[in-house]
């Protein structure tokens, strides 16, 4: 027959076994997230380094070389601003999202440990039955 403090254990066990089926579906939805910004976020580094080699050309004195004598970007300097934010807010974006992921993995792993340690008292508990019969 189960002791009560048995009882009371494999109820833990339960409850946190839920909590890591929670954490875990939680973790899945941040991964999914987390792919979908790759393509969009390899297509930011590129639009990133491209601003950083038009900031050099024009360093140089060599920005019409693109721009041309006339710009069709009627300013340019804001044009450049509202880029580096669009590739600033993806970054901010994807740095919270590993955040949480790595966040829910620390969770799901200390979860994890409780569980083994609840079914280790579980266990020693029974033993003790065993040996008191």
């Amino acid at each position: 027959m189960t002791s009560s403090p048995q009882k009371t254990l494999q109820a833990q066990v339960r409850e946190t076994e839920k909590k890591v089926s929670g954490f875990e579906k939680e973790l899945h939805a941040v991964e999914d997230a987390l792919r979908e910004m790759s393509e969009q976020g390899q297509q930011l580094l590129l639009l990133g380094q491209v601003c950083e080699s038009l900031d050099k050309l024009d360093a140089m004195g060599a920005g019409a070389l693109f721009w041309g004598k006339k710009p069709e970007v009627a300013d340019v300097p804001a044009h450049m601003r509202r880029v580096r934010a669009l590739a600033s807010a993806h970054q901010e974006k994807l740095a919270a999202a590993e955040s949480r992921r790595k966040a829910l993995q620390d969770k799901i792993q200390n979860e994890t440990l409780k569980i083994h340690l609840l079914s280790d008292e579980i266990a020693e508990l029974e033993e003790e039955e065993e040996l008191a019969k």
